[in-house]
């Protein structure tokens, strides 16, 4: 059975059955003064630099993780400060990007590659994305897997939800490098990946476009939605957002679907992230 979606442009779908049973649950955060450092967030960007607020997502997430049946071994956080929570400590990362906060995950990931701790397989996904229940890492052919935003040509990838495989170790020093010589004319990670990895014939053969199931964000939420195989595996949203909340918890859409369950809930709101009416 292979999926599809309602959107021109895309191959290299994957299908059904898993690479392998375990692989890494990867998340980046880092600690950053917008106003020291110059960077501007984008309309709709979470801004992190509340440490309550990130603290309780950590925490969030590393419940909704254990909950979910990870290992504390298996979940990675990569962070420039101290934190632990549930037997779960971050990862200290030396390696970080001083002019975008959206070239975090690539700098991490490199790092961790380098350093082993990314030993195998792996699922990035930003705080605000979460798990709605136990999957196993997708078969596709690629080593980069991603959705694409609905209703483009099929080649605008999102960047908060990626499955990786060991083997993109080189795709990530192809990125971080340019990144590092400031070459790209744009501080947003998801226009590189656009150009330089999905419309560019040295690595697009390594990009798989997977089924919206495995990251049902609020972009296009109806065709996301309807196009999503279900059971929907790992919701995007921000939390603490009107709108966000009444699409993704309370069911205010056209659809009228809740895609947060009861069981994510309870521990979105054990954390107070959650929309404060």
């Amino acid at each position: 059975m292979r999926y599809q979606l309602r959107t021109p442009g895309i191959t290299n779908l994957e299908s059904e059955g898993t690479v392998e049973d375990s692989f890494l649950n990867f998340m980046v955060f880092v600690k950053t003064d917008y106003g020291e450092s110059g960077i501007e967030l984008r309309e709709g960007d979470t801004d992190y630099s509340k440490m309550e607020k990130t603290y309780n997502l950590i925490k969030c997430q590393i419940h909704n993780s254990l909950d979910l049946g990870w290992k504390p071994e298996d979940i990675i956080i990569a962070t420039n400060f101290e934190f632990e929570y549930m037997g779960v400590s971050m990862h200290i990362v030396e390696d970080i990007c001083d002019y975008s906060q959206f070239y975090h995950k690539q700098y991490a990931a490199l790092e961790l590659l380098n350093k082993e701790i990314l030993n195998k397989n792996f699922w990035y996904h930003d705080l605000d994305a979460f798990q709605l229940k136990e999957f196993k890492f997708p078969n596709f052919s690629g080593d980069w897997g991603t959705s694409v935003y609905p209703g483009g040509d099929g080649h605008s990838c999102q960047c908060g939800v990626i499955y990786l495989k060991i083997t993109s170790k080189d795709m990530f020093e192809y990125l971080v490098d340019m990144m590092k010589r400031k070459v790209l004319q744009t501080h947003d990670d998801e226009v590189v990946i656009r150009n330089h990895l999905k419309l560019n014939p040295t690595y697009n053969w390594r990009v798989s476009v997977l089924n919206t199931r495995y990251n049902m964000g609020m972009t296009g939420f109806n065709e996301r939605y309807d196009g999503a195989t279900k059971p929907i595996n790992v919701v995007h949203f921000s939390p603490d957002k009107e709108k966000d909340w009444n699409f993704m918890v309370e069911g205010s859409t056209q659809l009228g679907v809740k895609v947060v369950d009861d069981r994510l809930l309870d521990i979105l709101n054990k954390y107070s992230v959650k929309y404060d009416k």
